[in-house]
């Protein structure tokens, strides 16, 4: 009977974990800059080129524009082509699951049952962060990119270091897909140095458990390293791309909560559970600790402390090496522990966990359908954060002409109103002068800012969010006129005289109710026709 419960609990909990995995990580929000990477990709298709000058702006016209997210956007680009919505959800959902199941897979390859059970309960805790950065966007190539190098990187130091002659052409890939590449580089850097110092100093220290490092082991990936510097350069950018990528790093973005530290909060409570755990794993376990494994852990934890958009990372290196450890320090403290064991290892405990975990997968099935969704399998966009509404007022007066956004909606203003440049989108530094970004900041929350990168007698539209301080800088302004309003979204326009069907409608300002907007819009399976290759 008792071993009937540990067959049956080795089943159900590998099941229970990867369907909490499938929830997390099916979620269908849009990201702010879906629209954009999807338009970019499908454009390269045609193009067959990237590209390498700004072409929607009216704010920075040619402006040099490095992309370094290139074949993620053609992913997303294609996707959508070939299935719409369904299909950016397919490659999103895919993508996650693969990178979950390559993390479970690196750790279970070391951990028999029931210690494998320490590599699942490990993963679910990690996959609710690894989710957080698993939206519709580039970012996820750079976890698919983080779980390989680690891989690697394993296989190097425990099977043959033949194994890190792969990094080079990973990182060929990863740089043409997201600019996390450069993080990689660092961390094959940081792996290296640890591996040097393990293969001189563990046997000095005269440290028993994990035998070190081979000398041979250490230089092969000492060699290896140069090589993936060189690597990076292999982009349509050539030396540009890492040189950019080395100064946007250093960018300070006080005004994006992803790039901020993480805050004591609830928002993060995984990632912060893992700080100590993983600490003190690594200390418990410090004999049995291969170097450079602890100072990937440690190196990826303090970049997501202070950036919140890195805690993913962190949460892969978690899900890949922290369970080896946790097992390890079980060993060491086995005496403090023996109670516990004893108590989990009761039939009738057994058979809780087994009900637990039957339960919290059927719960699972209809959570992942209709938890704060309407369609599970199409990205959707809730209406409350979106100014869907203004934009469809926009489009049906024919409000054409330089248009003035906040830079969360820019993107969706290529999409929806190719005939309206924005002033700024999401993209940022990657083509607009960081003069013309903090003139906008500033200009957003009524600071003074400087007009003559920011030049607002050439727009012609506002369309920005109801709260921005700056909607009372544009009711101070006498060549401004209120249009429309609702409880999100306000549009100004400059010279109102100018658009011919504004002179029909019975009422301007157009006034909606102040209620939130409720229910959600999958995003579009086609764009407008006109936002396909298009320059100025």
């Amino acid at each position: 009977m008792e071993e009937q419960n540990k067959s049956l609990l080795r089943l159900l909990l590998p099941i229970a974990v990867l369907m909490f995995a499938f929830f997390h990580l099916a979620a269908n929000e849009v990201d702010v800059d879906l629209w954009g990477h999807t338009i970019f990709g499908q454009r390269m298709i045609e193009l067959r080129a990237a590209e390498h000058t700004e072409p929607f702006s009216w704010t920075a016209p040619g402006h040099r524009w490095i992309n370094h997210e290139l074949f993620a956007e053609i992913a997303l680009g294609a996707a959508h082509h070939l299935a719409g919505g369904p299909g950016i959800w397919l490659l999103k959902t895919g993508m996650g699951m693969l990178v979950f199941g390559l993390c479970m897979w690196a750790a279970l390859r070391e951990q028999e049952w029931p210690r494998s059970a320490v590599v699942w309960i490990v993963g679910a805790f990690g996959v609710i962060e690894l989710a957080f950065g698993f939206a519709a966007r580039p970012q996820m190539f750079t976890a698919l990119g983080l779980v390989l190098m680690l891989i690697i990187l394993r296989a190097g130091h425990r099977r043959s270091p033949l194994w890190f002659l792969l990094l080079p052409p990973l990182l060929v890939a990863w740089i043409n897909s997201h600019g996390g590449a450069l993080a990689g580089v660092v961390f094959v850097t940081v792996s290296a140095i640890a591996s040097l110092v393990e293969s001189q100093m563990r046997a000095r220290l005269k440290l028993d458990g994990e035998p070190p490092v081979s000398l041979r082991t250490s230089l092969v990936l000492f060699g290896v390293v140069p090589v993936c510097y060189l690597a990076l350069l292999v982009n349509p950018y050539g030396k540009d791309l890492p040189l950019w990528l080395w100064e946007s790093v250093r960018y300070v973005r006080p005004e994006i909560d992803e790039w901020n530290p993480v805050g004591l909060t609830l928002d993060h409570l995984p990632f912060l559970m893992f700080i100590p755990v993983t600490l003190g794993a690594l200390w418990i376990a410090r004999h049995r600790v291969q170097w450079y494994e602890g100072a990937l852990l440690c190196a990826l934890m303090i970049v997501a402390i202070r950036h919140v958009r890195h805690v993913p990372l962190f949460a892969i290196a978690a899900m890949v090496f922290l369970p080896a450890y946790l097992v390890e320090a079980g060993n060491v403290l086995r005496s403090r522990l023996a109670p516990v064991a004893e108590s989990i290892a009761q039939p009738r405990m057994q058979r809780l966990f087994a009900v637990v975990l039957v339960g919290m997968t059927i719960a699972l099935i209809p959570s992942t359908i209709f938890l704060r969704k309407e369609r599970f399998y199409t990205m959707e966009m809730p209406r409350q954060s979106w100014p869907l509404d203004a934009i469809e007022y926009v489009r049906a007066n024919e409000l054409h002409g330089n248009t003035f956004t906040f830079f969360d909606w820019g993107e969706l203003t290529i999409w929806e109103l190719p005939e309206n440049p924005p002033s700024i989108d999401g993209r940022l530094d990657t083509c607009y002068p960081r003069a013309l970004i903090e003139a906008h900041w500033d200009f957003y929350n009524e600071r003074p800012y400087d007009a003559s990168v920011l030049d607002l007698s050439k727009a012609d539209i506002a369309i920005i969010p109801q709260d921005l301080a700056c909607v009372r800088t544009f009711f101070a302004m006498p060549d401004w006129k209120p249009v429309y309003r609702d409880n999100l979204a306000a549009v100004f326009v400059r010279d109102a005289s100018r658009f011919p069907k504004l002179s029909k409608l019975a009422q301007i300002p157009v006034l909606h109710d102040d209620r939130p907007i409720a229910g959600l819009v999958p995003f579009p399976n086609t764009r407008s026709a006109s936002a396909s290759v298009r320059a100025h």
